[in-house]
């Protein structure tokens, strides 16, 4: 996305309670040919303690929402960063 010229990274964190539902969550995207970068949740986000997001590009989202639906998955929160500015956003 450009705003004024400048390019802006924009990305969601979808925050899982573990690692392992994480992985789960991923290994269905990698299946679909979707990456994603599993990794602690940014401290800024973190919700109850310790909790893995998987960080995909925007345009991968419905497709991470419907991996976890598959793999029977909670997800915990999602977050829009754009240029690491986080912002909560309401899952489907």
């Amino acid at each position: 996305m450009k705003l004024g010229g400048i390019c802006m990274r924009e990305d969601y964190y979808v925050m899982f309670h573990s690692v392992t539902v994480a992985t789960g969550v991923k290994k269905a995207l990698e299946k679909r040919g979707i990456s994603a970068i599993l990794l602690h949740s940014p401290k800024s986000i973190q919700m109850n303690g310790c909790s893995y997001s998987l960080r995909i590009k925007a345009n991968n989202y419905q497709d991470v929402v419907d991996a976890a639906s598959q793999t029977g998955a909670d997800i915990m929160a999602v977050f829009k960063s754009v240029d690491g500015d986080f912002r909560e956003v309401q899952t489907p």
